[in-house]
């Protein structure tokens, strides 16, 4: 029998026993007292990856979760419309949350108030008819600076819906998409609009008009508006892929009546002068 002495000894050296393999599990495992692994840390760590505070998870999966959380707002718009004249703030206005991005806009028609209210380039505007890209620009810039701060995007649209007596000269506009902090998206439109009567062509030039800016405030247009875009790019390639089957069937037989031509020329020369 173990005398009283002994037995304390045995216990403390048991509980000494015990503290040093809890130490030594703790080391290999890396969990010292007070660094212990928060439980919903180490799930997200299995899910997406490891991360710190300051740097984002590495796995794709979580990135786009986070995209889709904090979603970017549609940006505030204004618009500056000729051609048009309301029909694309029409567009606009038609969303449910126009309220929340649309701040409004103005349709300007001559060159004096485009100069006046816009600050438009007179002398220019002037030489061109106030149809051209840089005025369409001036126009986005002139809207935006109305505005004022709260305004973060600008549209400019100005252009030709009939062009009856002037030769060469089919109908189209330009648009210009301008941004507070100057980036710009531009261009002309006038394919698929030759034979059209003067208001289906500001309809076709405000839908696109539309689907453009769309893209710059970040907001998902009408499916109404995107399947007229799509049938009327269709119809823009089939009648480009006749005009160039037409080009190519005419340089061919010009070709061929080149050739004609050039055949009878050596068959002149090659015939025997005949002696008088």
């Amino acid at each position: 029998m173990l005398s009283t002495r002994s037995l304390i000894a045995f216990r403390h050296h048991h509980a000494r026993t015990f503290h040093i393999q809890k130490a030594y599990q703790q080391k290999m495992t890396g969990q010292t007292k007070g660094q212990k692994i928060n439980e919903k840390q180490k799930t997200e760590e299995r899910r997406y990856g490891t991360h710190d505070n300051t740097n984002q998870a590495t796995h794709p999966h979580k990135r786009q979760y986070d995209a889709e959380e904090e979603e970017a707002p549609i940006k505030k718009l204004v618009l500056a419309e000729s051609l048009t004249a309301g029909k694309l703030a029409d567009l606009f206005a038609s969303h449910n949350a126009a309220g929340s991005f649309f701040l409004g806009g103005m349709t300007v028609y001559t060159l004096q108030h485009k100069a006046k209210l816009l600050d438009v380039d007179k002398e220019h505007a002037g030489e061109v008819d106030c149809v051209s890209p840089r005025v369409a620009c001036e126009m986005a810039q002139g809207i935006l600076n109305m505005f004022g701060e709260q305004a973060e995007v600008g549209v400019g649209v100005t252009g030709f819906a009939k062009t009856e007596g002037v030769e060469d000269l089919e109908p189209h506009a330009f648009f210009c998409v301008l941004t507070k902090e100057g980036e710009k998206r531009q261009g002309k439109i006038e394919g698929g609009l030759k034979g059209k009567e003067r208001n289906e062509v500001r309809a076709i030039v405000a839908e696109r008009v539309y689907l453009e800016a769309c893209k710059v405030i970040g907001l998902d247009p009408s499916d109404e508006v995107k399947g007229r875009h799509n049938e009327a790019t269709i119809e823009e390639e089939d009648a480009e892929k006749t005009r160039e089957e037409e080009n190519n069937a005419g340089e061919t037989a010009k070709r061929i009546d080149q050739r004609k031509e050039e055949k009878e020329r050596r068959q002149e020369a090659v015939q025997p002068k005949t002696r008088v």
